[in-house]
């Protein structure tokens, strides 16, 4: 495919100096360039599913109980239970 870039008189003797240094063509150099710079800044942005995919539980992945929504209530009373138990207990004291 050709390709015509118009560039200013500096650019283009940077270019041609940079070739000749190299032993390689200034179209060599403008592919392998461009090649670089698409790489580095045409991909595609995340999605917003791929930023939070590690935040969310999966089957594969379970943080929290698969039946969490339909038991919540039981979860929340065994939870406060515990939590009010381990208030009670008398916590030993070194004297």
């Amino acid at each position: 495919m050709t390709l015509t870039v118009r560039t200013d008189h500096r650019v283009e003797e940077q270019l041609a100096t940079y070739a000749l240094r190299t032993n390689q063509t200034k179209s060599d150099v403008v592919k392998q360039a461009l090649s670089e710079f698409l790489e580095k800044h045409a991909k595609e942005p995340p999605t917003p599913w791929d930023l939070l995919k590690d935040l969310i539980p999966t089957e594969a992945h379970p943080a929290l109980p698969s039946d969490l929504s339909s038991r919540r209530k039981e979860y929340l009373s065994e939870y406060l239970e515990e939590k009010h138990a381990r208030r009670r207990r008398p916590a030993s004291r070194n004297l």
